[in-house]
C-alpha cells in the first residue's frame, strides 16, 4: 500500500508551478513537465528542487537544443 505524504508547498512555488505549467503548454510539452516535476517531488520531497529540473528540462528541450 502507498503512502501519501503531505509536502508543503509555499505560495512562491504554487505561482512558479502554475507559470512553468503555462510555458509548458505553449510548446506542446504540457504532460511531460507536469510528469516530471511530480515524480521529481516525490523522490526529492521538495517543490523548489522540482521547479528547477522541471524547469531546465523544459528549457532544454525548447530553447537549449537550437544552439548546437
Amino acid at each position: 500500500m502507498s503512502k501519501i505524504i503531505c509536502i508543503k508547498a509555499t505560495d512562491k512555488d504554487i505561482k512558479l508551478y502554475g507559470n512553468l505549467l503555462k510555458v509548458a503548454k505553449k510548446h506542446n510539452h504540457y504532460i511531460k513537465t507536469w510528469k516530471l516535476y511530480n515524480l521529481t517531488v516525490n523522490i526529492t520531497k521538495c517543490h523548489k528542487q522540482a521547479l528547477d529540473i522541471a524547469h531546465w528540462d523544459l528549457y532544454l528541450d525548447t530553447n537549449g537544443g537550437s544552439e548546437q
